[in-house]
């Protein structure tokens, strides 16, 4: 079995008196969040940072807190994969649009309304629980 960690970020900013979160359409046509491999030399919360700009070309984002530690499976070329995710939370205060990493396979890159989030991401099962833990540390 192999065992991948890798890190992402839950990206927030207000507008217009509502919360927007930033989702990258990914390789698989899903609806997510930005994360990817932490690299030999860096902490969890540096990548994360390092996969925001990358996948969505965010620079600026300001860490708000860690999210959460999630675990699963998942078979690729016909191998078990054994992952480990480190989410964190971050605020966006800029201006710029979203920029996809084509040559990663992400098509889009977007901010949308917290309701619309829900309804079009993939990945449920974790990808849900992730956003609920990270609304409730915004409202606090």
């Amino acid at each position: 079995m192999i065992y991948e960690h890798s890190a992402g970020g839950i990206v927030f900013k207000p507008s217009k008196g509502n919360i927007e979160i930033l989702l990258i359409k990914d390789k698989n046509n899903n609806w997510t969040f930005p994360k990817g491999l932490i690299e030999k030399s860096e902490s969890p919360k540096e990548a994360a940072r390092r996969e925001i700009a990358e996948e969505a070309g965010l620079e600026g984002i300001v860490l708000v807190s860690e999210i959460d530690i999630i675990h699963y499976f998942y078979r690729f070329h016909g191998k078990l994969i054994n992952k480990t995710v480190d989410f964190f939370l971050f605020q966006y205060k800029g201006r710029r649009t979203p920029q996809p990493q084509r040559k990663e396979g992400i098509s889009e890159a977007n901010w949308f309304e917290v309701k619309k989030a829900f309804l079009i991401m993939g990945y449920p099962k974790s990808n849900n629980q992730i956003l609920e833990k990270a609304l409730n540390l915004i409202e606090q």
